[in-house]
């Protein structure tokens, strides 16, 4: 099964896209994977009912870039720390992800980082309802994604789904597992990318 070094350079070997949106909100997310018995597995949170944007719905640590992060690889940690207590030091970079535009006229910015196998989360109450983990053999089994498209300014953008369990995951956070399953070959396949999107999306 796919291993650190391999994501790693799976992920090298293209530049991210970066989406340079003045108008829009830049966030910046973490997809957690940890290996147990040499199998990986995706970490997720779910998002309660007291946030602002996104209220329960399945997303991975993150949040807005802000003034006093050096940068979104900075703005993600320190997000995956407050959010589930993972720290800055536990977590290894493993490689970024395209830019991706939300209909909540956000700029996220997605890395993809090793943190320790179990951890003891401690997650922020006021954010999340609990973290769950998923094997990225299960996530990656094509029968568990679905496809819907739909028109934004008569241009086609795809949303995708996938069904773990008693989860759907969904939105922005689908589109970023889907994009890290392509890139690293689990499921081949082209994705759309965010960055010709209208202004007013």
């Amino acid at each position: 099964m796919l291993q650190p070094e391999a994501i790693r350079q799976f992920l090298s070997a293209q530049e991210p896209i970066r989406i340079r949106r003045p108008d829009f909100r830049h966030a910046a997310v973490l997809m957690p994977i940890f290996w147990r018995d040499g199998e990986p597995h995706v970490v997720f949170t779910k998002r309660s009912q007291h946030v602002s944007t996104h209220k329960g719905q399945i997303s991975f640590p993150g949040g807005s870039i802000d003034a006093e992060d050096l940068d979104a690889w900075s703005a993600a940690l320190r997000e995956t720390e407050e959010e589930i207590g993972v720290p800055r030091t536990e977590v290894e970079l493993l490689g970024p992800l395209d830019d991706i535009i939300t209909v909540t006229h956000f700029v996220v910015t997605p890395w993809v980082g090793r943190i320790p196998p179990d951890w003891d989360y401690r997650i922020s109450r006021h954010e999340l309802e609990y973290v769950f983990e998923a094997p990225l053999r299960d996530l990656g089994d094509p029968a568990r994604l679905r496809e819907q498209e739909v028109l934004f300014e008569n241009r086609p953008y795809p949303i995708y789904y996938f069904q773990h369990g008693e989860h759907n995951i969904w939105g922005a956070t689908a589109k970023i597992l889907r994009q890290f399953l392509a890139a690293t070959r689990i499921m081949p396949g082209s994705i759309f990318n965010d960055d010709h999107l209208p202004s007013d999306l």
